[in-house]
């Protein structure tokens, strides 16, 4: 009887002394999660930032090469009037030697 009286006055005394206080293993756990959040939370920036300047890379890619396909398209017109030009200006050559030459000569 005695000792049931002193274990129910003696266990509520030490019961907030001992689960109270963390181990400094509970503390290293905590500490290491804390840590590999804050890792993981950094990781995730990075990702992010990575992400918008590859988009933004793809956009500018894509812009250059829209000004690649308008360039090669002037570059084809260009060069069609200038093969038209020559064509012109080969006509009239062309006709003038024919003319000179005699009727049996071909």
């Amino acid at each position: 009887m005695v000792r049931r009286t002193i274990l129910a006055l003696g266990l509520p005394l030490l019961s907030p002394r001992v689960f109270g206080q963390a181990t400094p293993t509970q503390s290293q756990t905590l500490e290491a999660l804390l840590a590999e959040v804050h890792q993981l939370r950094q990781d995730l920036h990075a990702v992010a930032t990575a992400g918008r300047r590859a988009q933004i890379l793809i956009y500018r890619l894509y812009v250059q090469e829209a000004v690649v396909a308008r360039a090669a398209e002037h570059l084809d017109q260009a060069t069609s009037a200038f093969d038209e030009f020559e064509a012109r200006k080969k006509a009239p050559e062309e006709r003038g030697r024919s003319a000179c030459r005699p009727a049996g000569a071909n």
